[in-house]
């Protein structure tokens, strides 16, 4: 499909600035200190050897594909995920003889050419490739990078994505998924059908749009912010989804059947709140003292026991990632870095990878895992 913004190999690599850093929140009264000494040495060993797998699994035309999963073969979504995470590492960690900007360019570029006439990445298939998710992590990535032309770039995909929103005007007032991100559709959704709509992908949206620049008081982000509350439980943490009830991976409550809340989306609800400028209120502050209270290294909190208790394994590596941004920006528990660090490069397998053992949230799929694991480890190492 084509592109209505098309950008040539070379505007983009000479249009690479360098990489800029990343804002985050100033923290409360917790630990948001630099991991100590004894870890963080292991730490920047384990990103080296885990930049060295990433770059070694570029392709010629830039992009990042599964050999795994057929339908993330094109690296739609997975090609921005590898990216945003490498642009957190410093340049320094690289291997001997990859050139960062060249190899940027490669895949905004590549990038670039995925889009179609609307903006959107993720459709160059016949079964489409997360739509919102790699179009938001597309926008993430672009003032990272830094072209200098980026907010030309940007345009397009951030108009698509606010297209996707569930808002009052198109008639979903009053309905669950109202303010809120679903998959991303080739074609327009009417209620009272919303689809599959849900916190994770919101989140990713709203820090898309925030990076493109829209304001923290446009009304996308007031009703994003609706929704999220929306998803707040009973018990303080967050659901995944108040559309569909049955994909929501916690515990349910022992009377009234509703489901209870847990680590990742709870992360995802603190990120998302942070992206809609509402970094203090009784939902964040609720929130986070339910992460600080359940916090762990080794599953995903609130899952296991629960209906959906495999999942709780599942998704170790998004949960880390998640919670350890959530640390840095608001603080976390005592001595959070050093656990999270030892728990994390001890994973790290002999390629410079990480693969769960579980593939019901395809986390065995290395270029899911490693990004994952390449985000907590820097912001455990306070790397913006």
């Amino acid at each position: 499909m084509g592109c209505t913004h098309p950008v040539s190999r070379r505007q983009v690599l000479t249009g690479l600035l360098g990489l800029a850093a990343s804002g985050v929140l100033p923290s409360c009264n917790r630990d948001d200190g630099r991991a100590p000494q004894r870890v963080s040495g292991p730490a920047e060993e384990a990103l080296a050897r885990a930049t060295d797998y990433l770059w070694s699994r570029q392709r010629p035309d830039g992009s990042f594909g599964s050999e795994r999963y057929g339908f993330l073969r094109r690296g739609q979504s997975l090609t921005p995920l590898v990216l945003g995470s490498l642009l957190r590492v410093p340049e320094r960690f690289d291997p001997k003889g990859v050139h960062r900007t060249e190899r940027l360019s490669r895949a905004i570029t590549a990038l670039v050419a995925l889009r179609n006439d609307e903006g959107a990445i993720g459709f160059a298939e016949s079964v489409s490739d997360y739509p919102c998710y790699a179009t938001s992590l597309f926008l993430r990535l672009l003032p990272m990078a830094h072209p200098v032309n980026w907010k030309t770039l940007a345009q397009p995909s951030a108009d698509w994505l606010l297209s996707q929103q569930f808002l009052a005007a198109r008639g979903w007032s009053g309905h669950a998924a109202q303010g809120g991100w679903g998959m991303g559709t080739r074609t327009t959704r009417r209620p009272p059908q919303a689809g599959h709509v849900d916190l994770s992908m919101t989140r990713r949206v709203v820090e898309g749009l925030r990076a493109a620049g829209l304001a923290k008081n446009a009304e996308p982000f007031r009703q994003a912010h609706e929704f999220i509350a929306r998803c707040r439980a009973t018990n303080g943490a967050f659901i995944y989804s108040p559309v569909d009830h049955a994909l929501n991976k916690g515990h349910r409550e022992a009377t009234a059947g509703r489901s209870l809340g847990y680590g990742s989306a709870t992360c995802d609800a603190l990120l998302a709140l942070d992206a809609v400028g509402v970094a203090k209120s009784p939902l964040v502050d609720d929130a986070l003292d339910w992460l600080l209270r359940h916090h762990r290294l080794d599953e995903n909190p609130g899952v296991s026991g629960g209906p959906m208790a495999p999942f709780a394994t599942a998704m170790r590596g998004y949960y880390r990632a998640g919670a350890a941004r959530c640390f840095a920006n608001f603080g976390g528990p005592p001595g959070w870095q050093d656990g999270l660090i030892r728990a994390v490069v001890g994973e790290q397998q002999a390629d410079g990878a990480w693969r769960n053992e579980s593939p019901l949230q395809k986390e065995d799929e290395p270029l899911i895992a490693t990004p994952f694991a390449v985000e907590a480890l820097c912001d455990a190492l306070g790397l913006t």
